[in-house]
């Protein structure tokens, strides 16, 4: 997605699956909004090139690549994401937005948003009482 990579023959030679389901994904991407079919530049065959709404995954996929070298490492890492400007490996971290602290995952708690319903309510707005 972020290889370089535009064709569709470039997409199946590299990922190495059948062309029916190939052209079903790359479709649904398509109305997604995530690539944008174009003619490539000589006006010839057809080119998936990310929009904003793909680009902007960037970070997703960075950090699904980070979790899949740690739990099931491929014997020769196929992707590499590196900084144009000095060469160095380009790593996610989470940062507080408002103190700027980098800190692990387990650091964060999750909370609810005001659409999100409490859990412990039931539908008719009272309170489960424990068993």
């Amino acid at each position: 997605m972020f290889s370089g990579m535009t064709r569709f023959m470039d997409f199946q030679r590299n990922l190495g699956i059948a062309s029916n389901i190939l052209a079903k994904r790359l479709g649904e991407f398509v109305e997604a909004g995530i690539f944008e079919l174009r003619p490539d530049a000589d006006g010839g065959r057809a080119e998936y090139v990310l929009t904003r709404k793909g680009r902007d995954l960037q970070p997703v996929i960075v950090a699904l690549t980070e979790w899949g070298d740690s739990w099931a490492p491929p014997e020769d890492r196929s992707v590499f994401y590196e900084h144009v400007g000095c060469g160095g490996r380009v790593m996610l971290k989470m940062e507080c937005e408002r103190c700027g602290e980098t800190r692990p995952a387990a650091d964060a708690e999750v909370r609810r948003g005001r659409r999100l319903p409490d859990p412990r309510r039931t539908r008719a707005g009272t309170e489960d009482r424990p068993a």
